[in-house]
Protein backbone atom coordinates (compact mmCIF):
# COMPACT_ATOMS: atom_id res chain seq x y z
CA UNK A 1 0.00 0.00 0.00
CA UNK A 2 2.75 2.46 0.93
CA UNK A 3 4.71 1.63 -2.22
CA UNK A 4 1.76 2.26 -4.52
CA UNK A 5 0.97 5.53 -2.75
CA UNK A 6 4.57 6.61 -3.28
CA UNK A 7 4.32 5.85 -7.01
CA UNK A 8 1.05 7.77 -7.30
CA UNK A 9 2.57 10.80 -5.57
CA UNK A 10 5.68 10.74 -7.76
CA UNK A 11 3.66 10.46 -10.97
CA UNK A 12 1.36 13.29 -9.84
CA UNK A 13 4.33 15.49 -9.09
CA UNK A 14 5.95 14.77 -12.45
CA UNK A 15 2.72 15.25 -14.39
CA UNK A 16 1.84 18.52 -12.66
CA UNK A 17 5.30 20.00 -13.18
CA UNK A 18 5.29 19.12 -16.87
CA UNK A 19 3.27 22.18 -17.94
CA UNK A 20 5.55 24.55 -16.03
CA UNK A 21 8.66 23.09 -17.58
CA UNK A 22 7.14 23.08 -21.07
CA UNK A 23 6.28 26.77 -20.82
CA UNK A 24 9.81 27.57 -19.66
CA UNK A 25 11.55 25.78 -22.55
CA UNK A 26 8.96 26.14 -25.32
CA UNK A 27 10.91 28.85 -27.13
CA UNK A 28 14.13 26.86 -27.11
CA UNK A 29 12.94 23.48 -28.42
CA UNK A 30 10.81 22.19 -31.26
CA UNK A 31 7.58 20.45 -30.05
CA UNK A 32 8.80 17.17 -31.52
CA UNK A 33 12.04 17.48 -29.55
CA UNK A 34 10.09 18.14 -26.37
CA UNK A 35 8.00 15.03 -26.95
CA UNK A 36 11.12 12.96 -27.60
CA UNK A 37 12.71 14.23 -24.37
CA UNK A 38 9.55 13.44 -22.38
CA UNK A 39 9.41 9.87 -23.66
CA UNK A 40 13.14 9.39 -23.18
CA UNK A 41 12.97 10.49 -19.54
CA UNK A 42 9.92 8.29 -18.98
CA UNK A 43 11.76 5.34 -20.50
CA UNK A 44 14.77 5.94 -18.28
CA UNK A 45 12.54 5.99 -15.21
CA UNK A 46 10.74 2.78 -16.22
CA UNK A 47 13.80 0.85 -17.39
CA UNK A 48 15.11 -0.22 -13.94
CA UNK A 49 11.61 -1.24 -12.85
CA UNK A 50 11.08 -3.31 -15.99
CA UNK A 51 14.55 -4.84 -15.67
CA UNK A 52 13.85 -5.93 -12.10
CA UNK A 53 10.44 -7.36 -12.99
CA UNK A 54 11.72 -9.29 -16.02
CA UNK A 55 14.64 -10.78 -14.10
CA UNK A 56 12.30 -11.83 -11.31
CA UNK A 57 9.84 -13.44 -13.74
CA UNK A 58 12.60 -15.26 -15.61
CA UNK A 59 11.71 -13.64 -18.93
CA UNK A 60 14.98 -11.80 -19.37
CA UNK A 61 16.72 -12.21 -22.73
CA UNK A 62 19.78 -14.40 -22.38
CA UNK A 63 22.65 -14.51 -24.82
CA UNK A 64 24.85 -17.51 -25.39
Amino acid sequence: MKKSLFYVLISTLMFSSMEIVLKAVSGQFNPIQLNLIRFFIGGLVLLPLANHHLKRAGCWFRTG
